[in-house]
């Protein structure tokens, strides 16, 4: 079997702050920034929490477990977290563009106050940006080539789950028009969930 060779961890790391700053850079372009009130309001959201728990454990577990093993990685996991890693960055992509100047971190009313949008990426899915999550959660494990990380899926999944359906839940009851976009539209999945 052939085996990737591993990228060293700082490398990695540096690699991940700096797309995450060119991708914070390129989504924020034009809009404001927010407010102490807003990041206040985003805080007391228990579901940001629980989102924001599964996914540093999802990035972290599995360098701290490459750290110790030292695993070969296959080339397939490599293939696989690449293949993975671009469809999440490509729905993000999309799906920030598809928001524009209407993306919003929070789930309350205020945000379902907000048009709805039903073109680009979500004239196929309701949740591009939770299915960029997900994908997230099975590629980074897969890069390390880890053995015990994929456990936490346990929380990461469940984690995404419940903030979707927390917003969907406000969505269909303040959103006009939300109840026949979701009844055509499927959650993550086209035609499937």
């Amino acid at each position: 079997m052939f085996y990737a060779p591993p990228i060293p961890w700082p490398y990695y790391l540096l690699g991940f702050v700096v797309v995450f700053v060119i991708a914070r850079v390129m989504i924020n372009r034009g809009k404001p920034r927010m407010s102490l009130s807003e990041w206040l309001r985003l805080f007391i959201d228990p579901t940001y929490h629980l989102l924001l728990i599964g996914y540093s454990l999802m990035f972290f577990f599995p360098i701290v477990e490459f750290l110790i093993f030292r695993w070969k990685v296959p080339v397939v996991f490599t293939a696989f977290s690449v293949i993975c890693y671009a469809g999440a960055s490509a729905l993000g992509f999309l799906a920030n563009k598809a928001l524009g100047k209407q993306y919003t971190p929070f789930v309350d009313k205020a945000a379902a106050a907000r048009p709805l949008i039903t073109t680009g990426i979500y004239k196929h899915v309701r949740h591009p940006i939770y299915a960029a999550g997900f994908l997230i959660c099975l590629a980074h494990p897969a890069w390390f080539g880890c053995r015990f990380s994929w456990l936490l899926l346990i929380i990461a999944w469940p984690a995404i789950l419940i903030r979707m359906w927390r917003e969907e839940r406000l969505l269909l009851k303040n959103m006009e028009g939300y109840r026949e976009y979701a009844e055509r539209t499927k959650r993550i999945i086209p035609g499937v969930f």
